[in-house]
């Protein structure tokens, strides 16, 4: 009798809640620079530091836009990208710490190095800058040996990779000031009483997004109730969202919630995609 209670209860919190299908996504993040460029050309960076290459850096920095794949990066673009990196000194240290046991006093030894990158740029278009500002990386990383300092020193990379890594580092979060660029978001597929909306939602998983928009569309058009008609919407907005299309996407969850507005998972959805309306709304093209 308790277990038939039992699952009546869940039942009942499945009926006042509804399903969901949730899916991490990449989903394109809005530029930190608060511009949308179609192309940028990336120049050579000035630089006087040792193993600081300013080729090095803005190919790497190239690269890193082409990765993510929504600004094409072009030589002959009016859009310049341009800037010059500057390193610290390389600084190392060491210590040992002493243990007591029962074997005797025993050491770790311990050998830590220290850099810091730091890196203007400016992203130019005849005489304006759109784009600008300088930011700094940090390499702070330690290594340790039972034996003695030489043995922690041994793991130590050589001055040209810590440069290496921190140009890496440096490229791939300054590529997020010129670019869109990819991040990780939980996205919520709401499922309802019309079994073709599960269909839809299957149709987003495997990336079919055209065609999940089009079943979630004519479910919204037939749909003989309010809530299927309002959880039809909201997914098509999360299409929009995953395309980054942050505009369509808050008016299509905004309907969503003006005819279902007791769904609070819409309600939640509403939230975010409004975030990042109002952030792609305050960029300007080129």
């Amino acid at each position: 009798m308790q277990k038939i209670y039992v699952n009546l209860c869940v039942l009942l919190v499945i009926l006042l809640t509804g399903c969901k299908t949730t899916i991490e996504h990449v989903v394109p993040s809005p530029p930190l620079g608060n511009f949308q460029f179609d192309d940028v050309g990336v120049h050579k960076f000035k630089s006087k530091s040792r193993n600081y290459d300013g080729d090095a850096f803005a190919n790497a920095l190239a690269q890193r836009i082409q990765e993510y794949g929504y600004v094409n990066e072009n030589k002959n673009s009016f859009n310049h990208v341009v800037g010059q990196i500057s390193a610290s000194r390389l600084e190392t240290d060491n210590w040992r710490k002493e243990y007591e046991g029962k074997k005797g006093t025993t050491y770790t030894y311990y050998y830590r190095v220290k850099q810091t990158l730091n890196v203007t740029f400016s992203v130019v278009r005849g005489n304006n800058t759109y784009v600008s500002d300088t930011l700094s990386f940090d390499y702070n990383k330690k290594f340790s040996s039972y034996e003695s300092y030489s043995d922690a020193k041994e793991d130590v990379p050589s001055a040209e990779k810590i440069s290496n890594k921190l140009m890496q580092k440096a490229a791939k979060e300054i590529a997020k000031y010129i670019s869109p660029y990819p991040t990780k978001q939980k996205i919520k597929l709401l499922d309802g009483s019309d079994d073709n909306i599960g269909l839809g939602n299957d149709y987003v998983e495997k990336k079919r997004y055209q065609q999940a928009f089009a079943i979630y569309e004519q479910i919204a058009n037939q749909a003989k109730s309010g809530e299927d008609q309002a959880i039809a919407i909201h997914n098509q907005g999360m299409v929009r969202l995953i395309e980054g299309r942050y505009k369509d996407s808050f008016d299509l969850v905004a309907n969503a919630n003006r005819i279902d507005p007791r769904n609070m998972e819409i309600l939640d959805a509403l939230v975010l995609v409004e975030k990042l309306k109002i952030k792609s709304d305050q960029m300007k093209g080129f």
